[in-house]
């Protein structure tokens, strides 16, 4: 096994420890989250990869409470590996490991340092984003770079796809420097110039703005999509409506009704094209699937909401 103790607790965090392992690099203990916190986005059960390969798991929401951190420095760790988890490790626990503590992060450092980074990337209109590994200080994603990895986005990626580029990237990145890690001999460079800070996202924040353009509305959908909570509307009558898949309709920068004002269903040049087109501040929005409060994802068209004439908000 390796003298690494893997810390993190989603998708992308399972992948790499599963590649850990598979290639024969194990870590001698993993840390992830308690099914407590089934709820949160892109939530991940390290158990299965652990009960696979006999590494030994320990499933916390807090890294830094005494009896976790004695439980990491029991295993006399030569690097912590942290992808993907949500708490700063404390000064104590930076401390712990002989090489001290790398962490992954889905943007191009000292770009888009802190959290939500790619509903962010996307909202942001981003064509370009990356990897990167750096090494882990008492501040927000600050550290210098061990290695960075590049990706192109497409003007149609959604979350889901982004996530999925931004998985394989971690994989890849994570065992082409491991060794070095490991052993303490993998080279560093500063974070070049200021960065940006992305701000934290909330559910209740992915509330839609009528009155903006299409294109960034449509970059806020597919933004928030799968597997983030998701962009939203209301009914008139209050009911909240998740918008989990939209088009951007151009008509040429014109305004043609109200923002929010529903059009009726899409058609270009007398075709179905399947959706509902909502009027934006400019060009317009086709719903394409959407859930009503808890109910069931469903294609606008099949879910008969929202009609021809309401107006959204």
């Amino acid at each position: 096994m390796l003298p690494a103790v893997f810390i993190g607790g989603v998708d992308v965090a399972a992948a790499c420890l599963e590649a850990l392992c598979a290639t024969g690099r194990a870590p001698a203990l993993a840390i992830g989250y308690p099914p407590s916190l089934t709820g949160r986005s892109g939530y991940t059960s390290l158990a299965p990869v652990c009960e696979a390969h006999g590494v030994p798991l320990l499933e916390t929401d807090d890294l830094n409470a005494p009896e976790t951190v004695e439980r990491i420095r029991s295993v006399a760790p030569g690097v912590l590996l942290v992808v993907a988890w949500s708490q700063l490790l404390g000064e104590e626990l930076l401390g712990v490991a002989t090489h001290g503590a790398v962490g992954m992060h889905p943007t191009a450092l000292p770009e888009g340092r802190g959290r939500a980074p790619i509903p962010w990337t996307i909202i942001k209109g981003l064509r370009e984003s990356a990897v990167t590994i750096f090494r882990l200080t008492p501040g927000v994603d600050d550290g210098p770079i061990v290695a960075q990895g590049r990706f192109a986005i497409d003007g149609h990626d959604d979350a889901s796809i982004v996530y999925e580029k931004v998985r394989t990237l971690y994989v890849e990145l994570l065992l082409d420097n491991i060794d070095a890690i490991t052993a303490g001999t993998a080279e560093t460079r500063p974070q070049a110039g200021a960065g940006s800070t992305w701000p934290r996202r909330r559910p209740e924040d992915g509330a839609i703005d009528w009155s903006r353009s299409a294109a960034e509305l449509y970059d806020w959908v597919r933004g928030l999509t799968h597997p983030y909570p998701g962009a939203f509307t209301s009914l008139g009558d209050g009911r909240r409506l998740v918008v989990w898949a939209a088009d951007l309709v151009e008509l040429g920068g014109a305004s043609v009704a109200a923002p929010g004002t529903v059009l009726g269903e899409w058609r270009r040049a007398g075709v179905r094209e399947g959706g509902v087109v909502v009027a934006a501040g400019s060009d317009a929005l086709a719903l394409r699937v959407l859930q009503l409060e808890d109910g069931p994802e469903l294609d606008a068209v099949e879910l008969g909401l929202p009609r021809p004439g309401d107006v959204l908000g």
